[in-house]
């Protein structure tokens, strides 16, 4: 029939007939292609074929005198062609050709199979599932249900398209014949929980938990252990007339690897780890001290401290084959909050002028050795501006350490350069005793001892409150300088103290503030120019306005510092 075709389809072929003559072509198709074939054309023109199959054109070209070329195609599909010859020295001879070609033979069958099953369920009473997967290229599906009152069969077919054969050269339909029945329906139960199997060390496994249930039987396969290690599976299968809520009966199986891993070796944490807090930014951390044969080891984690503030965390890890004694094996920690309070120095010696009067040059103060945790820094000139050398010091403190908090930490000390008048002849000092109140009776407050000094005022309140003492130097000696209450010229020194009142019932009686000893230092001056100071001539009234004055003076010590006539 295919062979038929063809040749109708070769005796339709459209070209214009003519006798043989010049400038002349004609294309021929056959089964397996189209042959062009022009001849008898002028050789000394640029003549011109233009070939097109099935929509494409294959060939455009310049010829001679004559052309004649076959073109390929397939034997098993349809073509069209179109065949155009264009003369070079004119258009008389110009030609077209168009035609058709029908495949003379079949193309060869696609080999298929069955990509997805049709299934089938019956499940109980009258109803049953059937799955039926789509159609594709190479089959289709069709189904007879021949079932009556939910029971009989079902039978589903697969017949292939043109084309197609099924894998290994078959063409017969495929059937698939599914039995439904009309049984009660089963009693719907849950799927149980997963069951629990817990592995233990050594070869053994625990003792599965199962739930217990009258619609399904559970069971423990181990088989699959060999030396204690390797794979349990429990199952539950359904006992006849129950069926898992939402179909199906296949028994449900859980699987479970186990090991033969040795047991751990119980350990417990010796001693506690311990952070020792110290002044300043630093802290000690103390751990108990382990072996490998403890199990564990510490390890210490200062990120949360900054600056010497935040938590220390101490971690106990367990080494492999350990476990704490209550069977778990989390690391066990401790926090630790550390602070950065200040350490405190011990008490700051102060500073003194030493030099009451002398030469120009010589150091006029003395500075106390530095401590452990602090230095004194001096800003001296070294010369006198404008009659003056203000000399100042300064405590300053290593990192994290602080003085006690009632301990001075700087000085500024005055020097005149003026004359000396008098020789000094020694250092001048007194002393005030404070008593504290009985349980009826106020304190009191008493001028001591002096040295080279004598008392001008005693201003002392019958009832308590603040009394007032002035000392005087006797001439031609000074107070130290620098001590509370000392003029600027260290001819008198004024104290102001609080005298407790009675209490007015009975009390316990507090010991009484004692006045710091003073240290008495000598006064140096140079050989070569006897030290003098200012005469002592002065009356009571000037004196006791000179003490009030020096009682608000502050932290700033004043000292005047004389120098010798040439």
């Amino acid at each position: 029939m295919l062979l038929l075709t063809a040749l109708l389809s070769a005796l339709l072929v459209t070209f214009s007939a003519a006798p043989a003559q010049a400038h002349d072509a004609r294309p021929t198709p056959s089964c397996t292609g189209l042959n062009v074939n022009a001849w008898a054309y002028n050789g000394n023109a640029q003549n011109r074929v233009v070939v097109t199959i099935d929509g494409e054109q294959v060939a455009s070209s310049t010829f001679g005198q004559s052309y004649n070329r076959d073109f390929s195609w397939s034997t098993t599909e349809d073509h069209t062609y179109r065949v155009q010859i264009f003369q070079g020295d004119g258009t008389q001879f110009n030609k077209s050709f168009t035609g058709t070609w029908t495949a003379c033979e079949e193309p060869p069958a696609t080999e298929t199979g069955v990509t997805t099953e049709p299934t089938f369920q019956d499940v109980c009473g009258p109803e049953f599932d059937l799955a039926v997967p789509a159609d594709t290229e190479a089959y289709r599906f069709t189904v007879a249900d021949s079932t009556q009152g939910g029971q009989g069969d079902v039978v589903v077919t697969a017949t292939l398209d043109d084309g197609f054969v099924w894998t290994g050269g078959s063409t017969e339909p495929r059937t698939w014949t599914f039995h439904a029945t009309n049984e009660p329906c089963d009693v719907a139960v849950d799927v149980p929980a997963q069951p629990t199997l817990q592995d233990v060390c050594g070869p053994d496994y625990g003792e599965p938990t199962l739930p217990a249930s009258e619609a399904y039987t559970w069971s423990v396969d181990d088989s699959a252990l060999e030396d204690g290690a390797g794979t349990v599976t429990i199952t539950a299968t359904l006992d006849d007339g129950f069926v898992w809520t939402g179909g199906g009966t296949q028994p449900q199986s859980w699987t479970y690897d186990v090991t033969n891993e040795p047991c751990d070796v119980p350990t417990a944490v010796e001693g506690t780890p311990t952070v020792l807090e110290q002044c300043g930014p630093g802290y000690e951390v103390q751990l108990p001290v382990v072996t490998d044969a403890d199990g564990y080891a510490f390890s210490v984690d200062e990120s949360g401290v900054t600056a010497g503030q935040g938590t220390v965390v101490v971690t106990a890890t367990l080494a492999d084959g350990f476990t704490w004694q209550d069977g778990s094996t989390e690391p066990r920690t401790w926090s630790f909050d550390v602070t950065d309070e200040p350490c405190v120095t011990e008490d700051i010696p102060v500073p003194t002028a030493t030099e009451i009067c002398g030469p120009d040059g010589d150091a006029p103060y003395t500075i106390p050795a530095d401590g452990e945790h602090y230095r004194y820094v001096v800003t001296d000139p070294g010369t006198y501006t404008d009659g003056e050398r203000v000399v100042e010091v300064v405590v300053e403190f290593d990192e994290g350490y602080v003085a006690p908090e009632t301990d001075e930490t700087s000085w500024t000390f005055t020097f005149y350069d003026e004359p000396c008048d008098t020789p000094v002849a020694g250092l001048a000092s007194a002393d005030v005793t404070v008593t504290g109140a009985t349980c009826w009776a106020p304190g009191t407050a008493t001028p001591g001892e002096t040295e080279r000094a004598s008392w001008t005022v005693s201003d002392v309140p019958a009832a308590g409150g603040t009394a007032t003492f002035v000392a005087v130097a006797e001439e031609g000696a000074a107070f130290q300088a620098g001590l509370p209450g000392v003029s600027d010229d260290l001819t008198t020194r004024t104290f102001t103290l609080d005298v407790p009142a009675a209490g007015g019932e009975l009390c316990t009686i507090a010991p009484p503030p004692v006045q710091p000893p003073t240290e008495i230092t000598p006064p140096t001056t140079p050989q070569s120019a006897p030290p003098t100071l200012p005469r002592t001539g002065f009356d009571i009234s000037s004196i006791l306005a000179m003490g009030a004055l020096l009682a608000l003076a502050g932290a700033t010590l004043v000292v005047r510092r004389v120098r010798s006539e040439a």
